[in-house]
């Protein structure tokens, strides 16, 4: 994968599943000179393509997966975005999703006259950590989920490596924290409600990243051939202690007439996981972030507009 304004003819970009990070990766993939951008989703669209080519595509039903084998035909060489999420919070819905579907979409490109034309690039989760006690994880840590719906993840993730090593399909894992944003504020929500207390237990440590970065990171990976066959971890620089971030949060954006409440309970408190995890690798290659922690990110959602 190379710069597309250093190639003749544009890079085409297909994305499956142009959601809530899937359609800001399309975006961004315009907007750096990948043409055409295909993006599809499940339900119709209520948008103006504003340069992209959106439509309605289904990879779990038989024309789905039909449908997709038009679209890929007639290119030469592409990058194949998957950015599909579960429709549920079971188990199955994870499978569902990242292991059924995504083989479906490597067995499309295993058919392909030359599969290696398509690069793939799975947007997974830092979930496939399983470490739960504060400690750093990068893109090496073998600790990797067996249970829930990580494993199916990591089964997916496994899927995409096979694929790159029996059918030579160039293929990228980005590895996403958190994501959030304009339209994603639901903890800075809780914050300013007062309903988000400190916990006053051990430390618990949070990875995320705003998603415009998060976009960008996935364009990024596109660009640049060093990302090939490569896990990389989609997190800001800035791993934090999860009162830290509540206490920023509260101190920029809280109402002065709530107190900031406190609770040794914790399941009083919603959080995931305990980790910290490393974006070393994504800057030693390049990568610079717009908003390298929370505290960037969340003051342009204050700059944006508390109702954004």
């Amino acid at each position: 994968m190379t710069n597309p304004h250093s190639m003749p003819t544009p890079i085409p970009m297909v994305i499956l599943g142009a959601g809530y990070l899937g359609l800001r990766i399309a975006r961004e993939a315009f907007l750096a000179g990948f043409s055409p951008v295909f993006a599809f989703k499940r339900s119709p669209w209520h948008l103006e393509p504003q340069g992209l080519t959106l439509g309605s595509l289904d990879i779990f039903k038989d024309e789905g997966l039909d449908q997709l084998t038009s679209i890929l035909a007639p290119l030469g060489r592409a990058i194949l975005v998957y950015a599909l999420s579960p429709d549920g919070g079971g188990e199955s819905a994870y499978q569902k999703t990242y292991l059924h579907g995504l083989c479906s979409v490597i067995d499309i490109l295993k058919k392909q006259s030359d599969p290696g034309r398509f690069s793939m690039i799975l947007t997974s989760s830092t979930s496939v950590y399983a470490e739960g006690h504060g400690s750093w994880v990068d893109e090496t840590s073998q600790n990797l989920a067996t249970t829930g719906g990580s494993q199916w993840i990591v089964a997916g993730e496994k899927a995409l490596m096979d694929a790159g090593t029996k059918a030579h399909i160039p293929w990228t894992i980005l590895r996403y924290g958190g994501l959030y944003g304009p339209g994603r504020r639901s903890l800075l929500d809780r914050v300013i409600q007062s309903v988000e207390p400190i916990y006053k237990g051990p430390p618990l440590y949070s990875n995320r990243i705003h998603v415009d970065d998060g976009a960008r990171l996935a364009v990024f990976a596109a660009s640049h051939g060093s990302c090939l066959n490569q896990i990389l971890n989609g997190v800001d620089t800035a791993a934090a202690d999860r009162n830290q971030v509540i206490q920023f949060l509260w101190e920029t954006f809280g109402t002065p007439t709530l107190a900031l409440g406190e609770t040794d309970r914790i399941e009083l408190i919603r959080h995931r996981g305990n980790k910290r995890v490393s974006s070393a690798k994504v800057s030693r290659l390049g990568f610079k972030f717009r908003y390298p922690s929370y505290r960037e990110g969340y003051l342009t959602l204050a700059s944006q507009g508390l109702g954004s």
